[in-house]
């Protein structure tokens, strides 16, 4: 028996982002997003274990969540979100329904 858990699928999502914490600053892009977190490419190195407030715009609204990096790979990171209530997971939700209408592309003109 193996106490391996399955990854959450991930989703490419193109979307400028802000790590602030407590050393400052971070500006970036999500790489790729899932229902526990994502990996972004930020302008500086940010350590593992960082803790701090997730920032973006999804149609021209501000989005924060908690996050941590659990991982880091050059200037990219690995970042899990601490989903504390329902504010919480509909940032999540909002998140990946962006990840999905990027994915099929703008609306067609009939």
């Amino acid at each position: 028996m193996s106490n391996h858990q399955e990854r959450a699928p991930r989703s490419h999502l193109n979307l400028p982002i802000q790590f602030v914490s407590p050393y400052g600053l971070a500006t970036g892009l999500c790489v790729n997003v899932s229902e526990s977190g994502m990996l972004a490419a930020f302008d500086r190195r940010v350590d593992v274990w960082l803790e701090g407030d997730l920032s973006f715009l999804i149609e021209e609204q501000k989005f924060t969540i908690k996050a941590r990096v659990v991982r880091i790979d050059g200037l990219e990171a690995g970042l899990w979100f601490r989903i504390e209530n329902e504010a919480d997971q509909a940032t999540v939700k909002g998140l990946l329904a962006l990840a999905e209408a990027s994915k099929n592309g703008p609306p067609q003109e009939s």
